[in-house]
């Protein structure tokens, strides 16, 4: 596929913020339409739900680790100590865009009313409510609000941030490589603070999973692969003979993208449009994870590019980019999955995915081009 990067091959630099919103559009728009064919065929009912695990399963476990791994291997990027203290600050930002929306979230917008808790503990006492069956007021309200919360703390990384990334910065093999530093904080966030949010147990956190996600394991493998380049059997100079496989590991990457939309395809062909438009506190989570929390974002980040924090290690205001860019990414669509698998609110979690990710194709453009107009 061709890439349609805004780094100039010549002096490096990225161009303007029109070119950005323009560029970006389009990149969007192409991804996006790769979920038409699956929408179709929902509709047809030639497709179902139960396409749905194993499409994510292999995405998951052989397409998305495939693609880190390969992001390192093929790196043009020079193996050094400023490259490694990149990553681990890539990493450390990547945890901050989870962590400061979770707590704004959690205490804030979408906390859960301790007096509906005081009134559902006074129901379970009383008789008749229980032989009349009454609903949990509480316990509604607090999937509900989990999910919300999820929805607005967790962008779409996996499934098509880094396929965005690599699309608009194909050029610039850095930007590849902070991809899937940030990749593997966004997995290790999912499955620990992710977990948290969709059962409000931290017992119900698995720390030992969480690190032995197949792609977060894909990246110090690639990290090995990019650093010790004679050990690079992928695509490594001296390894003529094993350069099939790194074609065949390019053909796996490759394909996380329409994989990734035909899942956006299934989901979006089982609801209907006037289920997306009715929900007034599903709009208020699309507006805080599309403006809200990159807006946020940004602001965070400012202080650090323009007043030269970072600038003896991102003289282009990279980290900027990528961690807005992430910021602004759609719902990830695990929020659904996390819902389906720790009996949460589905309904809430497939509304605010497919809308995020429809509405995202206008307001990422106009947050990058904005953030490209301030930091210049």
């Amino acid at each position: 596929m061709q890439n349609f990067s805004f780094i100039s091959s010549t002096s490096g630099s990225i161009s303007s913020p029109g070119e950005m919103f323009y560029n970006s559009f389009i990149i969007l728009a192409m991804i996006l339409l790769l979920a038409v064919p699956a929408f179709i065929l929902r509709k047809l009912k030639l497709l179902n739900s139960s396409c749905l695990k194993p499409l994510s399963v292999i995405l998951l476990y052989i397409c998305q680790p495939f693609l880190i791994i390969n992001a390192f291997a093929r790196s043009g990027v020079e193996p050094s100590g400023a490259v490694a203290v990149n990553l681990i600050v890539v990493f450390l930002l990547a945890v901050v865009t989870h962590i400061v929306p979770f707590v704004i979230l959690q205490f804030g917008v979408f906390r859960t009313s301790s007096k509906l808790k005081i009134a559902n503990n006074k129901d379970m006492l009383n008789p008749e409510a229980i032989i009349e069956g009454k609903d949990d007021a509480y316990g509604i309200a607090k999937k509900r609000n989990g999910a919300l919360i999820f929805l607005a703390a967790f962008g779409n990384a996996g499934f098509l941030g880094v396929n965005f990334i690599q699309e608009l910065f194909g050029s610039d093999h850095r930007m590849i490589i902070y991809t899937a530093a940030f990749i593997a904080a966004f997995n290790i966030g999912l499955w620990t603070l992710g977990v948290y949010i969709s059962t409000g147990d931290i017992k119900k956190i698995n720390w030992k999973k969480a690190f032995l996600v197949p792609a977060v394991v894909a990246v110090p493998v690639g990290v090995l692969l990019f650093f010790v380049p004679q050990i690079n059997f992928l695509h490594g100079a001296g390894f003529e003979r094993t350069h099939m496989i790194g074609r065949g590991v390019t053909f796996l990457a490759d394909a996380s993208l329409p994989l990734s939309m035909f899942i956006v395809g299934i989901r979006l062909g089982e609801v209907s449009f006037k289920e997306l438009m009715t929900d007034k506190k599903v709009h208020l989570a699309n507006v805080i994870k599309l403006v809200g929390v990159p807006l946020l974002m940004l602001v965070i980040m400012l202080p650090l590019s323009l007043m030269g924090v970072l600038s003896s290690i991102d003289p282009n205001n990279y980290f900027t980019i990528v961690i807005v860019v992430f910021a602004a990414m759609p719902a990830a669509a695990s929020a659904v999955a996390f819902a389906e698998r720790f009996d949460g609110d589905v309904q809430t979690s497939v509304k605010g995915f497919l809308l995020t990710t429809i509405l995202s194709i206008i307001t990422l453009p106009l947050i990058l081009m904005m953030t490209m107009a301030i930091i210049g």
